[in-house]
């Protein structure tokens, strides 16, 4: 089975990339890399080019010309539609807000949206409650991959199995044990899982 590879942070990449949207804010310009160094009290910008160069491949920023001097803060608005289950299914709320997300995250045409995870299921996938998960809706899946799906007007995440018996829904979390879609379910795939954002 293929580890999910998600484009969150560490938590000490998060608290650089916060201090880069911080600046732009107060500043209208980006922090030269001895400024982020001062912040953090690194001994060389060294270690800073590793934290941009980061940043950057995980599609959070991006630089012009490759050069050091021109970051700039990557953002694409997704709506947030509600929350999703990492657990039981619970209910799926639209509402009107948007997030923005990392260009690494949106590849390709389609639709996307994004949900926040409650519940604990996915641990054992990076997923954890409190994340804001990626999805590009889609009504089909492969087997083994991460889904969000509908069930009986429920929504749940989940990694999706056709066999031959039906539909199965696996957690990541050994305490949770496998939904098996009945016949008489209403149950449909709303999309396919991309990454995360962890605030």
């Amino acid at each position: 089975m293929t580890k999910t590879t998600t484009l969150s942070l560490t938590q000490k990449q998060q608290k650089v990339f916060d201090f880069i949207q911080a600046f732009f804010k107060r500043n209208e310009r980006a922090p030269t890399l001895n400024e982020i160094a001062k912040h953090f009290e690194f001994k060389s910008v060294g270690t800073v080019q590793d934290y941009i160069s980061a940043l950057e491949k995980k599609g959070f920023i991006s630089r012009e010309s490759r050069s050091w001097g021109n970051i700039e803060l990557v953002e694409n608005g997704v709506p947030l539609l509600g929350r999703v289950a990492a657990g039981r299914p619970i209910e799926h709320t639209k509402v009107q807000e948007h997030v923005d997300v990392p260009e690494a995250m949106i590849k390709g045409n389609g639709q996307y949206f994004a949900l926040e995870v409650v519940g604990d299921s996915m641990i054992n996938e990076g997923i954890l409650e409190g994340d804001i998960v990626v999805i590009r809706k889609k009504d089909s899946a492969d087997n083994g991959q991460i889904v969000v799906a509908m069930i009986d007007n429920e929504a749940t995440i989940k990694r999706f199995y056709k066999k031959r018996s039906g539909f199965e829904l696996h957690s990541a979390n050994e305490k949770y044990a496998p939904i098996l879609i009945k016949p008489e379910q209403n149950f449909h795939i709303e999309g396919i899982f991309c990454g995360l954002i962890r605030y």
